[in-house]
């Protein structure tokens, strides 16, 4: 093999090795960018339920489409406390779900609640910092920023359950 032709793999292995050193900016953009995504389709969702489909619910003991919004919403304010950032004062975190049930106090509270999630994605800057998590264990920074990502997915698919059971169609697939 000529030296000629190693150039080019020694590129790619450089080239690779640079792309996989994430940092904090970098991370939190991308996460971000995909919090931004799911608030604009939980936001479109919440904008397209009536009145009666907010408040419906799949069975007994489920909770209802604003009470799963108000949910995420809950967990946007909660998650950040494990990275330090404390709900905005008079935000009654434990009472969102019974409190926070008409369709523009819904769209407002979960907006508030993702500014408030965002900004404090933002302000991460050790990816690697040993968090408390629930049960007493420890997880990493990136750990709580990608499980805020899981967690608004998981409740943005029961969202879309929740559309289809009541012949909405959610405004992105229209």
């Amino acid at each position: 093999m000529s030296r000629f032709s190693c150039l080019p793999l020694l590129v790619a292995l450089l080239l690779g090795a640079w792309s996989h050193t994430a940092t904090a900016q970098d991370t939190a953009t991308s996460v971000l960018e995909r919090l931004n995504d799911i608030e604009g389709k939980l936001l479109g969702l919440a904008d397209t339920f009536s009145d009666e489909q907010l408040a419906w619910r799949p069975g007994e003991g489920v909770r209802s489409s604003s009470e799963a919004l108000m949910h995420v919403a809950g967990a946007n304010y909660f998650f950040p406390t494990r990275l330090g950032t404390a709900p905005p004062e008079g935000v009654d975190v434990q009472n969102l779900e019974a409190n926070v049930t008409e369709k523009e106090a819904v769209k407002a509270t979960l907006t508030a609640s993702f500014d408030h999630l965002e900004a404090a994605v933002a302000g991460v800057e050790d990816l690697d910092a040993e968090i408390e998590w629930f049960g007493g264990g420890t997880v990493t920074a990136n750990y709580v920023l990608l499980f805020t990502v899981e967690h608004a997915s998981e409740h943005l698919g029961q969202m879309i359950a929740y559309a289809r059971m009541n012949g909405v169609t959610p405004p992105w697939s229209q």
